[in-house]
């Protein structure tokens, strides 16, 4: 995966987006790291974000996606998407450490759910 610079600067915490979604749950995240990559090994803080950007919603409908996750830069008040992804996984840690993620895991289980029974 390539991932296009897109913030404002190099100096370090750097923050990035993520907006995962399956059907009408969803989540947006604020992270902060301390790797200009955004490694997850180097993650300083995951908490939930604003609302999500209006060009961040606009790839989710452009792709057609259901399920997945986006993240994005926040560049002079925009979001910048950076990847697009219609797999997702996560982390046992983050999970234990990170209680609205595991409230949107059960978020996406209803919403699967209520799917399947039509």
């Amino acid at each position: 995966m390539v991932e296009k610079f897109a913030f404002d600067t190099l100096d370090l915490p750097i923050v990035k987006h993520r907006y995962m979604f399956l059907l009408g749950a969803e989540v947006n995240m604020r992270q902060v790291y301390d790797d200009v990559l955004c490694a997850g090994s180097k993650i300083l803080s995951n908490e939930v974000g604003g609302a999500v950007p209006p060009e961040v919603l606009a790839v989710r409908q452009r792709l057609n996606l259901d399920f997945g996750a986006i993240d994005y830069f926040i560049v002079d008040g925009k979001g910048v998407v950076v990847d697009a992804n219609k797999t997702v996984g996560s982390n046992p840690e983050w999970l234990k450490k990170n209680r609205f993620r595991r409230e949107f895991n059960d978020r996406m289980a209803e919403e699967l759910i209520a799917f399947v029974r039509g």
